[in-house]
């Protein structure tokens, strides 16, 4: 704790506060236990009392009282801190009794609870009665299935019961079950046909260990069997029947006599290809025709479903029989011949196409469609050969008809048509280009034009590239694709308009010649790439329409010309305030500097092929001095006495007010009403600076006039005061402080 005197003294004690104990009550009773069996002696021990208080080590004694709970204090005594019986109870009779008990501790505070206590059930006669919620069961039903619910008659209320299979009398089928808890089920599949009635003998005890035997018979009762697993008559079909074939008859068999089946095609494993078949009663057919070398097998899935809608499924895979088919085409390895062979040349070798692997084929020259030059052909074997001398000059195609026939006699015929290629006897002897001129500006690979070489050799074909060699100065120029020059880059007419190629053709024979080439740039419209202004500045206050400077566009055609126009886009917010006239942007409208510094227009220039390239600009207002100044301002107008007197001591910067934004000011000392200190001071650029010393006590302020004059010439004068600030000054005997 602290205390404070008036003067603000203040004074800190520690101090310790002593909480003492005080009794507090009981807040609980608890029993334990709080029970006891029936038919016990009176005096028997129910349970031991505690209490639950705050006051650790209390000591407390009980009483049983009147009051709500109190209703069975007659049948309980109380000895010490235990509850014993006054009375034998009877669980049967009645299972729970209620008390009132106090305990009140060492100081006399108490707390009162009702209790309940419970009697106990004892077994004491044995089971009277077992019985089984059922007396019949279904056939066919899975191991584990529950028969039925066990249940006992007994006189001891609230009995407990075990259930076991024991053997004796009627036992015979105990084997067959299985008992969890109450519970009776089966241990093995009933089948109603092999046996329709099960005996069995079962123990009932109860938790005093007393017992009861009974036996009982269980009827089996009749259901729908399930059928076998269905069966197919046959399962292969040769390829090529149409659909709609059989290809075998379902069946099935049934415990239950007498039963018709159903069949059908289900999904499932294996019944991948269940839409190429149908099922027509017992029928199984094609829903298609099948073919043995696309597809030699098909898996589907069968159900079997009886009258009772009791169903099996099987998989079956069927197997598609081969047939031979006839061949569908033959082939020439080779169908061209060059001119001048010897007769019995090579042409090329025949090959049939049938959808049966590994066939074999003859091979003759037959007549018909296509037929014309059989005479001028053999086969051997499959070798087709020359039966004459050919001259690419006289004809250069030959028709003839082949039939190829099988291993199992099907045939299939074709017409076939022989080239005769010319031989190369001739070297190309130059290259043309045509066209041989492209327009400047094309994007790289632009086609000049196609090549084409000098041949005495009709239809030879040829192959061009570039070569080094006279002409070849601007190959890196260019490249070729195919028969197609193209440029290599962007070609600018203005540079160059002529360019050196050298071109080489060779022939299929290897025969080559070179040749030099001259591709010729044409002139194309530049388009403009910027707009230039002559004068970008404008000063305020000009009347609307007044020049601001000219316009002009950088272009690579030399002498272009252009029209201009103000156009909308970024940068031409400004637009409005200007108009173009010919090639002069002049201004709309009077600019005020104080108002807005710059402004920003978008101009559009044309040249005289329609290329255009747009640019903004900026237009800067000039500053013009309008007004005079209407104040001196001084930042500061006080000194400390005893400052140096030689200009470098500055009393405040100076500044003025003007309605023209931006201007510019000179400053002076000038003579007129309050210029009496005008002398001790001076002003440089901008700050005003004492050139004297001053001392308060002589002179505690001192008046001076400023004059200040603006860009246009416009002047205003001011008297100020200035302050002179004293210094404290401090005595002693040998030291004198003067604070700053």
């Amino acid at each position: 704790m602290r205390v404070t005197n008036n003067s603000g003294d203040t004074y800190d004690k520690k101090f310790t506060i002593t909480v003492t104990d005080a009794n507090d009550p009981p807040s609980g009773i608890t029993l334990t236990p709080a029970s006891v069996l029936e038919n016990r002696p009176a005096g028997t021990l129910v349970g031991t009392l505690s209490s639950t208080d705050e006051d650790a080590a209390d000591t407390y004694t009980y009483a049983l009282v009147s009051g709500t709970g109190s209703a069975d204090n007659s049948s309980f005594t109380l000895s010490g801190n235990q509850l014993k019986t006054a009375v034998i109870f009877d669980a049967e009779a009645r299972s729970q009794y209620s008390i009132r008990v106090r305990t009140t501790d060492a100081a006399g505070a108490s707390f009162e609870r009702a209790l309940t206590v419970q009697i106990d059930n004892v077994s004491e006669t044995p089971p009277q009665d077992v019985t089984l919620s059922a007396s019949t069961f279904p056939e066919n039903k899975v191991k584990g299935s529950l028969v039925g619910t066990f249940s006992t008659q007994d006189a001891d209320l609230g009995e407990t019961f075990t259930y076991s299979l024991v053997s004796g009398e009627g036992s015979a089928d105990n084997a067959s079950f299985t008992i969890s808890g109450d519970q009776l089920k089966s241990a093995a599949v009933f089948d109603y046909e092999t046996k329709a009635a099960y005996s069995l003998r079962v123990r009932v005890t109860d938790s005093g260990g007393q017992s009861l035997e009974k036996a009982f018979t269980l009827a089996i009762t009749d259901t729908n069997d399930i059928p076998s697993p269905p069966s197919l008559s046959n399962l292969t079909l040769e390829e090529n029947r149409p659909a709609g074939s059989l290809v075998g008859l379902f069946s099935a068999v049934d415990q239950d006599a007498g039963e018709t089946f159903t069949f059908s095609l289900v999904p499932g494993t294996g019944s991948d290809d269940n839409a190429n078949f149908s099922v027509s009663g017992n029928q199984l057919l094609s829903a298609q025709s099948f073919d043995f070398e696309t597809k030699s097998s098909y898996k589907i899935r069968a159900r079997v479903t009886d009258s009772g809608a009791a169903w099996f499924e099987k998989a079956f895979t069927v197997t598609i029989l081969n047939r031979n088919d006839a061949p569908t085409d033959l082939t020439l390895s080779k169908a061209s011949v060059a001119e001048n062979k010897p007769i019995g040349t090579l042409v090329g070798t025949l090959a049939g196409v049938d959808p049966d692997s590994g066939d074999t084929f003859t091979y003759a020259l037959v007549p018909g469609a296509g037929s014309t030059h059989n005479a001028s052909f053999s086969l051997s074997g499959a070798n087709l050969l020359t039966a004459a001398v050919f001259d690419y000059e006289t004809q250069t195609q030959y028709s003839i008809r082949v039939r190829a026939t099988d291993s199992g006699g099907l045939s299939v015929e074709k017409a076939l048509t022989i080239a005769v290629t010319n031989k190369n006897e001739y070297a190309p002897t130059g290259v043309v280009l045509a066209p041989s001129s492209v327009a400047e500006n094309q994007p790289a690979v632009t086609p000049v034009g196609t090549l084409s070489a000098l041949d005495q050799d009709q239809g030879d074909s040829h192959t061009f590239k570039l070569v080094s060699g006279t002409g070849s100065e601007d190959n890196a120029a260019f490249t070729i694709n195919g028969l197609s020059l193209r440029t290599a880059r962007v070609l600018d007419f203005e540079t160059k308009s002529q360019y050196k190629i050298r071109v080489r053709a060779t022939d299929s024979g290897g025969l080559s010649v070179d040749q030099a080439l001259i591709v010729t740039v044409t002139d194309a419209n530049d388009a403009p790439t910027t707009v230039l202004l002559t004068n970008g500045s404008l000063p305020e206050n000009t009347p609307a329409g007044a020049p601001i400077g000219t316009l002009s566009a950088a272009d690579q055609d030399a002498d272009d010309s252009f029209t201009f126009s103000l156009a909308a886009g970024e940068g031409g917010q400004d637009n409005a305030a200007f108009t173009l006239t010919g090639g002069q942007l002049r201004s709309a409208a009077v600019f005020d500097y104080e108002s807005k510094t710059e402004y920003f227009v978008r101009i559009r220039a044309v040249d005289s092929g329609g290329a255009a390239v747009e640019t903004p600009l900026r237009v800067q207002v000039l500053p013009v001095s309008e007004y005079p100044p209407t104040a001196v301002l001084l930042s500061n107008a006080s000194l400390w006495e005893n400052q140096p007197g030689d200009g470098s001591t500055v009393v405040g910067l100076l500044s003025a007010e003007d309605a023209d934004l931006g201007e510019t000011f000179t400053f002076a000392l000038v003579p007129g009403p309050g210029d009496t200190c005008n002398a001790r001071f001076a002003v440089q650029g901008g700050q005003l600076v004492s050139t004297d010393l001053f001392d308060f006590e002589s002179e505690p302020s001192c008046e001076i006039r400023l004059a200040v004059q603006d860009s246009g010439g416009y002047s205003f004068e001011q008297s100020f005061v200035i302050t002179i600030l004293n210094r404290r000054e401090i005595y002693f005997p040998f030291l004198s402080v003067t604070p700053p």
